[in-house]
């Protein structure tokens, strides 16, 4: 006696199953895959964020430095425009006080038994001439002027012996000299202190 088995039903169902079972684990692929994308995109936007973020703090920042920069130009100018009026101010200054300056220059330089006949200042040009009773007395004048710090640009024109000055036979001179700025005056002093 031989058995009549139906296999069909139960290959059915086993197809069925495994198509169900492909189906979701299709799905549930396409649902993770759906995910991670959209975990990724989220996380770009945040990224992009972040950055758009960091780009307009920096955007921010350079126009302030931007700022600064002019308002230092504009300062710097300022402060150019301040110290050539401050050294046309002390050049002014030193100008009215050349003349007093000048006299006391002469009279600490000047040996004795020298005298002057002319002084002419022209900017901080000095030409004095004079006569003298001796040489000596000459070559004692040239060395204060050239060691002076008050003097600069010495130069002994001339020297006439024996010529007749007031009444008796002198030593007739010209010299000439420079004299410093007063800026450069100071800062000769404190160089020496």
């Amino acid at each position: 006696m031989l058995h009549s088995i139906n296999l069909l039903p139960w290959r059915e169902q086993e197809l069925q199953s495994r198509q169900r079972n492909f189906i979701a684990t299709s799905t549930t692929i396409i649902a993770a895959a759906c995910l991670l994308l959209w975990t990724f995109a989220h996380q770009i936007d945040l990224q992009q964020q972040i950055q758009q973020q960091r780009l307009d703090f920096l955007n921010t920042y350079l126009t302030k430095l931007n700022q600064r920069q002019v308002e230092f130009e504009l300062l710097t100018a300022q402060q150019q425009r301040l110290q050539t009026q401050l050294q046309k101010l002390s050049d002014l200054q030193w100008q009215r006080n050349q003349p007093i300056l000048l006299m006391q220059l002469l009279a600490s330089q000047i040996p004795k038994g020298v005298y002057l006949d002319n002084v002419i200042l022209k900017d901080q040009q000095v030409t004095i001439k004079g006569f003298a009773q001796s040489t000596e007395q000459l070559t004692q004048l040239l060395e204060r002027f050239e060691t002076s710090a008050q003097a600069t640009q010495v130069v002994m024109h001339s020297i006439q012996h024996n010529q007749e000055s007031r009444g008796k036979k002198n030593q007739v001179y010209h010299l000439s000299f420079t004299l410093p700025l007063q800026s450069k005056l100071l800062e000769e002093r404190i160089d020496e202190h």
